[in-house]
């Protein structure tokens, strides 16, 4: 948990951890996703560091730190409801980014045509 101010990683693996780590489980179900999404969210975060007092930067985080910041625990139906909207958003999010980065790549690669055929004297610059 030294690398806590990007928010918390979910283990997607059975094993053995560093006691650098603190596994947390929960005591009620609960949908995973949407936890993911709230321990990386800033707020979160900021309330998480507010329990600290490191002496220097990367200081390990405990349980107790975790256990000062409230959770409040929605049902889990909202949950899951909450959970869906943040993946349906970051698929659009994501397709979008490829888009605009397929349109700028098509752009430098029209650039380099057309300053090649403006260096070679294929088309005429005025």
């Amino acid at each position: 948990m030294r690398s806590f101010q990007e928010g918390f990683e979910r283990a997607w693996a059975s094993g053995c951890i560093r006691s650098s780590y603190v596994v947390l489980r929960p005591l009620e179900t609960i949908h995973p996703g949407y936890f993911s999404y709230l321990f990386k969210m800033p707020g979160y975060i900021e309330a998480l560091q507010s329990t600290a007092s490191f002496i220097r930067d990367g200081q390990d985080l405990n349980f107790e730190n975790f256990s000062k910041v409230d959770l409040f625990i929605s049902p889990l139906a909202e949950q899951e409801r909450i959970a869906a909207h943040i993946e349906q958003q970051l698929t659009k999010t994501n397709k979008a980014i490829t888009l605009h980065q397929q349109q700028i790549e098509r752009l430098k690669e029209y650039k380099a045509t057309l300053i090649n055929s403006a260096v070679t004297g294929k088309i005429k610059v005025a």
